[in-house]
């Protein structure tokens, strides 16, 4: 017979699950109250791990890295963390209001490959030199914070308002899609730079009539959504 896997399930109260390590598989379903899950550190994440949140309840979910100094790769999904020193299942999750991941010092390659629909998705980095590269995100909203470093933020698309916040560094953010087009910029795009920041914006793709305006704090044109500028940047169009 198949192996039983464990599970935990919230009650209707305020409840917080600590996950240190998982050796094998593991499945949380939070119940209708307020639930936090709390998963640190992603070395300790062998086993794979699985978190349900309660269309009812309030779910946040903490995956916290931020003690680890050394270079990781990964990736983030609308329905998956994969990588970042984990054995392969990784952890999945669904149904959960926030996705709190917090990522260590060493230097990262990070891809947000999409996030959930209804998940407030929030990446931090550490003072690593990072490459975060965001292929889309959902309709609910994506913030990325990068840490101290010199940092590289690719924004390929965008539904719903998303917001770059980069550190104190040498820092690039490229905004456009693999066809160099910047249609797919359909959510809200916040970017705000602190240090010595480029903004390189490539639409040269684009063989479609439109109609620019850029200012020193957004770009609007035809077909995407608005680009917002903060902070100290540089912008190269």
């Amino acid at each position: 017979a198949a192996a039983t896997v464990p599970s935990l399930t919230g009650g209707t109260g305020t409840d917080t699950f600590d996950v240190l390590s998982t050796a094998g598989p593991l499945n949380i379903s939070t119940g209708a109250g307020s639930t936090t899950v709390n998963i640190s550190p992603l070395n300790g994440i062998l086993g794979a791990l699985s978190v349900t949140g309660n269309a009812t309840g309030s779910d946040t979910l903490n995956v916290d890295d931020s003690a680890d100094a050394t270079a990781k790769t990964g990736t983030l999904s609308s329905s998956q963390i994969t990588g970042f020193g984990m054995g392969v299942g990784g952890i999945t999750y669904s149904a959960v209001d926030t996705l709190n991941l917090t990522l260590g010092t060493g230097d990262l390659t990070v891809t947000i490959a999409s996030t959930a629909a209804s998940t407030a998705t929030t990446l931090a980095t550490g003072s690593g030199d990072d490459t975060v590269t965001v292929q889309s995100t959902g309709p609910s909203p994506t913030t990325i914070l990068t840490g101290d470093g010199d940092d590289i933020v690719n924004v390929q698309a965008t539904t719903g308002a998303t917001t770059v916040a980069v550190g104190t560094g040498v820092n690039t953010i490229n905004v456009s899609a693999p066809s160099h087009v910047l249609d797919l910029i359909q959510g809200i795009l916040t970017l705000t730079g602190n240090g010595t920041d480029t903004i390189n914006l490539d639409d040269t793709g684009s063989s479609a009539a439109k109609t620019v305006s850029l200012s020193d704090t957004q770009l609007t044109s035809t077909g995407s959504a608005a680009i917002d500028f903060a902070g100290d940047t540089g912008l190269a169009t």
